[in-house]
């Protein structure tokens, strides 16, 4: 299993920091207000996103998650924090958010099954709050590369050891 932070390494990806930097650049130096993040400019990419907001207790709670994120969840995680959903789940979208939210810029980054067969990419957008301070964060995450013999039983993020995965800071 091979997880590293790296440059976005899919167009979706680099469109999306894309976006956030051309945000941050025509507006606020600090960062991108939430209110900036307009849905209309991300819908190509809204099945795909979860919105996590940081909670008093440095965890994070979902505030909304795109419909293929749901479907591989088995469920609709809105309202939850983290820390109540799946295990595995609760991983993929954590990998990488404390460091964008302590850092205030994108981080993204892969995560390569041990079998090689797909990977998942994930971007972490910070956005500001009513308070200037870092208090969204922006979760996409997108599977490549699979084995077509796979064909589309089951969610390829079954595969993914994520237990295994240290983001250095």
């Amino acid at each position: 299993m091979n997880c590293q932070i790296c440059e976005p390494a899919t167009s979706a990806q680099s469109e999306l920091v894309g976006l956030w930097y051309a945000l941050r650049d025509g507006g606020d130096a600090s960062g991108v207000r939430r209110a900036s993040m307009d849905p209309g400019r991300l819908r190509k990419f809204l099945s795909r996103v979860a919105l996590l907001e940081v909670t008093q207790k440095d965890d994070f709670l979902v505030r909304l998650c795109g419909s293929s994120l749901r479907a591989e969840l088995g469920a609709d995680p809105a309202g939850k924090s983290l820390s109540a959903l799946p295990a595995r789940w609760s991983r993929i979208l954590a990998l990488g958010s404390q460091t964008t939210r302590t850092r205030n810029l994108p981080v993204s980054g892969m995560i390569r099954t041990a079998d090689g067969e797909a990977d998942l990419v994930f971007s972490r957008l910070p956005l500001l709050g009513r308070d200037g301070s870092v208090q969204f964060v922006l979760c996409f995450n997108e599977v490549v590369n699979v084995d077509p013999e796979r064909g589309s039983g089951g969610s390829v993020h079954d595969d993914i050891p994520v237990e295994e995965v240290a983001i250095a800071a």
